[in-house]
């Protein structure tokens, strides 16, 4: 195999280019694509997202990118689940009102 390396060196960069986009457009699910489009919106925010800092950037990027926000929107989600009502803490039977013994 490396006795056909000068060989490979003599193929055209565009040929080689024209490989990769066929290659990567066989890559694409639609299905999936669609899928997760469909999900949710922080889903598809994320990915669309990570594929535009793909695109535009580089794919070490991208994936931090997606990383940070997707950790981001998945705290704030979180956080819309847990809250806590003050008012409702100081009037449950249960609880000792400052300076009382039992």
């Amino acid at each position: 195999m490396v006795a056909l390396a000068p060989l490979a060196a003599r193929i055209p960069l565009v040929a080689l280019a024209a490989i990769l986009m066929v290659v990567a457009a066989r890559m694409i699910e639609v299905g999936e694509f669609r899928e997760i489009v469909r999900a949710t919106k922080s889903d598809a925010t994320t990915m669309m997202l990570t594929l535009g800092v793909t695109v535009a950037f580089d794919l070490i990027l991208a994936i931090e990118v997606g990383l940070v926000v997707a950790g981001a929107l998945f705290v704030t989600r979180m956080s819309r689940l847990f809250q806590i009502d003050p008012t409702a803490l100081g009037d449950e039977p249960h609880t000792r009102k400052p300076g009382s013994r039992r």
